[in-house]
């Protein structure tokens, strides 16, 4: 029998469950379909970031508090090349107040999908897998799923969303334009707890208000390490050139450690203890698919996958969600036309990332540093203004044209030759 809904939202991921909930706040019938039956799956290659770009669509949505209630540990980037450290830590509460989030996906995953099962006007089908789109001519009408008794189900739907991850089978039943572009790392993290501060100190703050930590990010030009604090325990990750990848894989613990033991200002892992498997990621790809169709939009990871040496995935999953409800919440609810409204949200995300993703898969070919990067990263040892340009760039709050205007180059490149020179 066939099912009726404003949207039909494939994929119960981040992106998805929080698509489904803005959405149904509106006051619109929604169907999120999801693979998995167990409500509590979780997406485990994933290092567990949400960037401070994205902590406002946390807001909006009413589940900041119930995110650090979950375990969420507030923090700050800092960045640490050749030329030194860039922190300028703006963590402290207040209006101004800038952080992102440190969360495990198997905390923050359950929290989105059972919030947006018990939003009125959200119907959750689980163990559910989409086996074709419906259609009128070149527009999508719905889906059609095939659900946990092997029946298939048509669904009636005025705006169909793929919302179902990098490997998006709403995308390839589509056949969206999709570029692909290959990494020259390769990379590890896993879980530890025991980890201390180099002065032996708890990497978490607790006081009277929310937890805080610092995330530390080296970039070693070109092997990269990071260190994500979180409730309990700490992400420790390692990324190498992709030729080093069968040497690291013969003993991954030493290749953790013999990386982490050399790195300026790095923990103290005398104490350490890892609790997780590693989760290798030995083959990896960068993908960009235009992100609608008519009848059709993509979010999150079905739109795009870059690089994770940034950790922008999760906040991209929660802005996508939040500019395509954005665009698309106000003529569904008046019966107006979704092509007007699909190009709006299609244009909002090239604009707010294209550049980034045209860095970040430029740079996960494993290459060094170039000139320019040199120049900034090496004036932001020693300029705040600049050091905060590159932090709101790594966040994902300004894209690179927004943070290094012509003035703010020129100024990077005096202050380069006068370190150079000093």
């Amino acid at each position: 029998m066939t099912q009726r809904c404003d949207v039909v939202i494939v994929g119960a991921g981040i992106a998805g469950c929080a698509a489904a909930i803005a959405y149904a706040r509106y006051g619109l019938r929604v169907i999120l379909v999801e693979a998995h039956r167990n409500t509590d799956a979780f997406k485990r290659a994933c290092t567990h970031l949400i960037q401070s770009s994205a902590v406002p669509t946390l807001r909006r949505l009413g589940l900041e508090a119930e995110v650090e209630a979950a375990g969420g540990i507030r923090t700050d980037l800092e960045f640490h090349t050749r030329a030194g450290w860039v922190r300028y830590p703006r963590i402290a509460s207040g209006p101004d107040a800038t952080y992102g989030y440190n969360i495990r996906r198997s905390q923050l995953d359950p929290l989105l999908r059972r919030t947006a099962a018990e939003t009125d006007g959200v119907r959750l089908l689980r163990g559910a897998r989409v086996r074709e789109l419906q259609r009128d001519g070149r527009r999508v009408t719905g889906v059609v799923v095939q659900n946990e008794a092997g029946e298939l189900v048509p669904i009636d739907a005025r705006l169909t969303i793929g919302a179902d991850g990098r490997h998006s089978a709403v995308a390839g039943l589509a056949r969206v334009r999709t570029i692909k572009t290959s990494h020259g790392r390769f990379g590890c993290f896993a879980h530890y707890t025991g980890v201390l501060d180099k002065s032996g100190a708890e990497l978490v703050t607790r006081g009277d208000g929310p937890a805080q930590a610092t995330s530390r990010l080296w970039l070693l030009d070109p092997d990269i390490a990071y260190m994500l604090p979180n409730d309990g325990r700490t992400v420790l990750a390692a990324m190498v050139s992709s030729e080093r990848r069968d040497e690291s894989l013969r003993n991954l613990d030493n290749h953790i450690n013999s990386i982490f033991s050399r790195l300026p200002g790095g923990p103290d892992l005398s104490n350490a203890r890892r609790v997780s498997n590693f989760t290798p990621i030995k083959k990896y790809q960068s993908v960009w698919r235009r992100p609608i169709a008519p009848g059709l939009a993509l979010i999150g990871d079905a739109a795009l996958v870059t690089d994770y040496l940034w950790g922008a995935g999760i906040g991209w999953a929660l802005q996508s969600s939040e500019w395509i409800t954005d665009a698309t919440a106000l003529p569904l609810v008046s019966g107006e036309p979704m092509a007007p409204a699909l190009r709006k949200y299609a244009y909002r995300h090239f604009r707010r990332l294209g550049l980034h993703h045209a860095f970040n898969a430029n740079f996960a070919t494993g290459r060094k540093m170039n000139a320019l990067e040199r120049v900034l990263f090496g004036a932001a040892t020693a300029d705040e203004e600049i050091g905060a340009r590159l932090l709101d760039f790594g966040s994902r709050k300004l894209n690179p044209l927004q943070a290094f205007g012509p003035g703010l180059l020129a100024r990077a490149w005096r202050l380069h030759r006068a370190l150079e020179a000093a």
